[in-house]
């Protein structure tokens, strides 16, 4: 997997998470694993001298800096091409997402081949403002949004909260439910020579609501006894108690893990 960093000035994102799991500083050994380090990390920071605010040559593991806005989507779909084993984590900013290359690059999946291809999983990051306005996807309704990913072809599955803490988890539930579901489509274009345009899916941090509560507990109550059974119930049980004290992110969270838990083979 490789990843896309899609918003202007995404470079940060990129920059500050190798420092903090350490190869920054292997390659830049004056900028320590210290207080002193971070320092001289802060002040190089899109500074004459310094780094960009892109994610530049300079930056490990980075091998196109793109240039331009715009492009994030349609270069992720070009690295996928004949490249079966790939997948790409593309983040799209919201203020990005406006422009015209990003809104038609929505429609790359059509020429996606699972069959001899890679996969493209698009982020959408619904920060709610770009440089002077706030953004419009962030402002339609949430069916209005789902009903313009759907018509595009893919299945958006929606992670929602404030706190980065339980944000972590509840992507990365969401990321393994995704990842499973792109294996599955290539799986059944490889191995059992399934033709048909599959709809991709685009991040089920499932949002809280009443019907889709129902909807993960049917599941729930489908599946045969066993320990993911169990842990499943758990999870919506946890999910229940969330709703009930408006913690939507916390209740989506554990919504994803129970619904996750449900696609899994039964351990007895």
């Amino acid at each position: 997997m490789i990843y896309v960093s899609g918003p202007g000035h995404g470079g940060p994102a990129v920059v500050g998470n190798t420092y903090l799991e350490g190869t920054y500083s292997e390659i830049y050994p004056d900028i320590s694993q210290d207080e002193a380090g971070l320092r001289k990390l802060f002040i190089q920071f899109s500074f004459p001298g310094g780094i960009p605010s892109h994610a530049s040559p300079e930056c490990p593991g980075s091998i196109h800096e793109g240039g331009e806005l715009d492009y994030s989507l349609s270069h992720s779909f070009g690295a996928v091409f004949d490249n079966p084993d790939l997948v790409v984590a593309c983040v799209v900013g919201d203020g990005e997402a406006e422009t015209g290359p990003l809104a038609t690059a929505w429609h790359s999946n059509k020429f996606l081949n699972p069959a001899t291809d890679g996969a493209v999983l698009p982020i959408l990051h619904l920060n709610g403002y770009k440089i002077s306005n706030p953004t419009i996807l962030a402002r339609i309704t949430r069916e209005e949004l789902e009903q313009l990913l759907r018509g595009y072809g893919w299945t958006p599955y929606f992670v929602e909260g404030h706190e980065p803490a339980l944000m972590h988890e509840a992507m990365a539930a969401t990321f393994d439910t995704v990842v499973e579901q792109i294996k599955k489509i290539q799986q059944d274009a490889r191995v059992y020579g399934n033709v048909t345009r599959p709809r991709w899916a685009s991040a089920k941090g499932m949002k809280c609501t009443e019907a889709n509560m129902a909807k993960a507990n049917d599941m729930m109550m489908k599946m045969p006894d066993g320990e993911n059974k169990a842990m499943g119930m758990k999870e919506m049980t946890m999910a229940h108690d969330s709703m009930g004290m408006k913690k939507m992110g916390d209740c989506s969270m554990h919504m994803s893990k129970a619904m996750k838990m449900g696609m899994m083979k039964s351990k007895m």
